[in-house]
């Protein structure tokens, strides 16, 4: 199918309930090779040398949000994500050896890459979109503690940025929150 973003609106798989920076999946278009706002799922790859360029996930806690930010990373770059039907790959799952996650790490994946991606006015207003509670406090209190990898992470897309974020936006039509 092909992913898009979903910034801050109604999640379609639970009713009553909004997502921020989330990936979603998109109907699928007829033909091959054409671009993508975004991946997910388990079957994307990258050329080695433009993902080691990118470091995506270096800060990261776990999986989760991860696609969200190597897609954004990707564009903003310089880079671009299509569709390749015609490949054939294979994906597989492991269940011996899987580490159990502290629940609240995919929210600190998602506000670290929001304030290390977004501009951060837009990264802020996300923020204030989401929702409180225990999991948030425990992602916020750890996002603070690391406040030095934030910073060092955004000086770092800052250097290997050469498009806004803004350009993204535009050029797939994606709609983005005001206020």
């Amino acid at each position: 199918y092909g992913a898009t973003y979903n910034f801050c609106g109604p999640d379609k798989q639970r009713p009553n309930r909004n997502q921020v920076f989330e990936v979603i999946w998109q109907p699928e278009k007829p033909g091959d090779g054409y671009e993508l706002p975004a991946m997910m799922g388990a079957c994307y790859f990258f050329p080695r040398e433009w993902f080691l360029h990118l470091n995506p996930l270096r800060f990261l806690r776990s999986w989760g949000v991860d696609e969200a930010a190597m897609s954004l990373k990707c564009w903003l770059a310089g880079g671009e994500i299509r569709m390749l039907k015609g490949v054939k790959i294979g994906h597989q799952f492991r269940t011996k050896g899987i580490q159990q996650i502290a629940p609240w790490h995919a929210l600190y994946n998602k506000l670290f890459s929001m304030h290390t991606i977004l501009p951060a006015e837009m990264a802020k207003l996300l923020e204030s979109k989401m929702e409180r509670g225990g999991l948030m406090a425990s992602a916020k209190k750890a996002l603070f503690d690391d406040w030095h990898l934030v910073e060092t992470e955004k000086a770092y897309n800052d250097a290997i940025f050469n498009r806004r974020f803004v350009w993204l936006l535009e050029k797939f039509q994606l709609s983005f929150p005001q206020s």
